[in-house]
């Protein structure tokens, strides 16, 4: 018995492992079939990178976000570096005032 040649979903069903011996044996003997099976691989193989690629990208408002988080964290040490400046003076202050200074008389 000859098998005619299978159609693409069958090729796709035993690239995926679905399988008789008659389509094993017609495969394996047949150019065509062969060729349609690499043409197969390689469309999957490009589907899957691209499907990967396009999982994998970044962002596209990344480097906005990037740079108004960066900004903020910015922002914010100018800030505290403010408030312990003035958290510092007053701590400079008080001890100026109330720590004694040593006489030099003694």
């Amino acid at each position: 018995m000859r098998l005619r040649h299978p159609n693409r979903d069958t090729l796709v069903r035993w690239l995926n492992g679905e399988s008789d011996a008659n389509l094993d044996l017609h495969v394996d003997t047949c150019q065509r079939c062969a060729s349609n099976l690499e043409a197969l691989e390689s469309d999957a193989e490009s589907d899957i990178g691209d499907a990967l690629a396009e999982a994998l990208a970044p962002p596209d408002d990344l480097t906005a976000r990037l740079t108004e988080g960066v900004a903020a964290k910015l922002s914010s040490r100018q800030v505290m570096d403010v408030v312990a400046d003035l958290f510092g003076a007053g701590l400079e202050t008080t001890r100026l005032l109330l720590i004694e200074e040593p006489d030099d008389n003694d």
